[in-house]
């Protein structure tokens, strides 16, 4: 997903998945948000669940993450530098991690 991209995702459910740069998500730039949805067994060699450059707005809440990981660098999200200024935000509420 780019900077033009505003996703939004609720009830989703992933399980034994694996990408290099996020198990399931890349943002680049992007605004998202993922609600009451499940995660398990995701693989990332970079970002288990989400990998973000640029300026990202991250939303995650009431959601579950079970035995997620990342071969490198980022469990759960990555947050590549390269691109990022002040205006990235993550936000995660509400949720079994």
């Amino acid at each position: 997903m780019n900077k033009y991209i505003t996703f939004t995702e609720t009830g989703g459910e992933y399980s034994l998945n694996a990408a290099e740069k996020g198990g399931i998500y890349y943002c680049d730039g992007c605004s998202m948000s993922v609600t009451q949805s499940v995660f398990s067994s995701i693989k990332g060699l970079y970002g288990g669940i989400i990998y973000s450059i640029g300026d990202t707005n991250i939303q995650v809440s009431l959601s579950n993450f079970t035995t997620s990981n990342a071969y490198y660098t980022g469990s759960l999200i990555e947050i590549s530098t390269a691109e990022t200024t002040s205006a990235t935000s993550i936000s995660i509420s509400t949720s079994i991690i």
